[in-house]
């Protein structure tokens, strides 16, 4: 008698992402889990990402983008963050655009990485930035290039780390 062996691989929802009007649950493949056009019906455990623009969204299927090597960027620089301690506590990440990368965490600090050359360089400083902050802390963390990193508060000049 013959047999079928079946592999299944479970793709976990991670983040959403907005297409025109609809929002998109995707894994962190790009494969769409999900489509809604109301964010609130959204699950609150989901990153917002912001991503470049999409050719191609159908659920079941990875997104498809019109600069063919976005593909192969998002999932090399999800793949590196996804490491870091403070990856958990991100709520945002604007990956729309290589040349300017920015990140919302906890609600409270913005992280503007600049351009994703140097990007493991940037994330360690971004770590220690937040390491060294109080859990209050509010402002913008900015990474100049891969030797200097800033953090301004929300009411006070920045501080150069």
């Amino acid at each position: 008698s013959e047999s079928v062996d079946l592999i299944f691989t479970e793709d976990r929802a991670l983040f959403y992402t907005k297409i025109y009007d609809e929002y998109f649950v995707i894994s962190q493949s790009m494969r769409v889990l999900g489509r809604y056009t109301d964010e609130a019906d959204i699950p609150k455990e989901l990153k917002c990402i912001s991503l470049p623009a999409v050719s191609y969204a159908v659920v079941g299927y990875d997104l498809q983008f019109f600069d063919t090597s976005y593909l192969d960027f998002l999932s090399e620089f999800l793949d590196k963050i996804g490491d870091y301690s403070f990856y958990p506590q991100i709520d945002a990440l604007d990956l729309s655009n290589r040349s300017y990368l920015s990140i919302s965490y906890e609600d409270r600090l913005t992280i503007d990485l600049g351009s994703s050359e140097d990007i493991d360089t940037k994330l360690l400083f971004v770590k220690s930035i937040i390491e060294s902050l109080r859990a209050e802390d509010e402002g913008t963390i900015t990474l100049i290039d891969n030797k200097k990193a800033t953090f301004s508060p929300v009411s006070i000049a920045g501080m150069t780390y």
